[in-house]
């Protein structure tokens, strides 16, 4: 049976792993750290003098996500494993059109991730993988990348897939690229919450918090085509989803409320956040959403949030805000609305 670890102790555990596997990656030449999530492998790196380059497709409070890796070359590179099949074989293809012929990729992840059963889709754009390292309940693949590789799906286009998705106010088309939640369609969650917008008045202002391909933006403008539409996301690659799905709507890349010019304030804010990172919960997403909106909504305006039934959302909305009121529950989740925030200062 796998061993489950701890969400600290595996992003370093991982790191750890990952950069003592195998040769050392040459110093006189930059290497690619991709997905570095707690920046260990960055850190790693450059103590030794070594340049590093860094491609990461979400936002994080320092930085904006980034669709592509820099264009390179680079004599290696490093890949924390990502979340989920699809996103590992785009990062695939991407990191092997900027890597030096022969260079190596080292892929590193925790057992419970799933790293022991990855070697197949490695060798499936790279020809071969060899298994590097296996300690701490952590692995690691390497490959080298080939001379030629003509099947290589280099950009977003060879990527691109449309999926028709039913809404209350008609079928819509959703573009969608690796990685997307829900796949690009519309998952229990995000329908509960359309089924219970508002109408608003012609030209209230909207925020889609944590986007995605834009889906609950597009449910809210079948009930008001005359909206002032804002999308967010940390996902760079869901930004472009949503610029697509969403015409007309400002798209903004980042990992929360700073991303936003200070002054914006808006009617609606909709939301179905993420409560895991990987497999393991994390509600910190939620929690920044409910404090963060206090200051984000004109008066008299709401959030609408979907969320797990087993999340505790009636005393986390509490604590921020006079109004909340569940507005709809399936077997799975539940759709809170949140409006009136407390004073400031004001000791709950």
């Amino acid at each position: 049976m796998s061993t489950v670890l701890n969400p600290a102790i595996r992003e370093a555990t991982v790191a750890e792993v990952l950069l003592h596997a195998g040769a050392p990656l040459p110093t006189d030449r930059p290497a690619l750290v991709v997905e570095d999530r707690s920046g260990a492998l960055d850190a790693g790196l450059a103590v030794e003098g070594r340049p590093v380059h860094r491609w990461a497709r979400h936002a994080s409070t320092t930085a904006a996500g980034a669709v592509a890796p820099p264009p390179g070359p680079f004599a290696g590179a490093l890949l924390r494993l990502p979340k989920d099949k699809d996103s590992l074989d785009f990062a695939l293809h991407q990191i092997a059109a900027v890597l030096e012929p022969g260079a190596p990729l080292r892929v590193g992840g925790a057992n419970d991730e799933g790293i022991k059963s990855v070697g197949e889709r490695i060798a499936a754009v790279f020809g071969a993988a060899e298994a590097m390292e296996a300690r701490a309940h952590c692995r690691v693949w390497e490959a080298r990348r080939p001379a030629e590789l003509p099947g290589l799906r280099v950009g977003l286009a060879p990527w691109r897939r449309v999926t028709e998705v039913p809404l209350p106010g008609g079928p819509v088309s959703l573009v969608s690229y690796p990685g997307m939640f829900a796949r690009g369609g519309l998952d229990e969650a995000s329908e509960a919450l359309i089924e219970v917008l508002p109408s608003l008045p012609a030209g209230a202002s909207l925020l889609d918090f944590g986007c995605g391909t834009g889906v609950l933006a597009l449910g809210a403008l079948q009930k008001q085509p005359r909206l002032q539409v804002q999308l967010l996301d940390a996902d760079a690659l869901a930004v472009e989803a949503a610029r697509e799905n969403v015409p007309g709507a400002q798209a903004r890349n980042g990992a929360s409320w700073g991303a936003l010019p200070a002054h914006q304030r808006f009617d609606l804010i909709v939301s179905n956040p993420p409560i895991h990172r990987g497999r393991d919960r994390d509600l910190s997403v939620l929690a920044r959403l409910l404090e963060g909106g206090t200051h984000r909504i004109v008066a008299g305006g709401a959030l609408i949030v979907v969320v797990q039934r087993t999340i505790p959302m009636g005393r986390m909305g509490s604590e921020h805000y006079r109004e909340v009121a569940q507005l709809a529950e399936t077997d799975g989740f539940q759709v809170w609305r949140l409006g009136s925030p407390w004073p400031k200062g004001r000791v709950r």
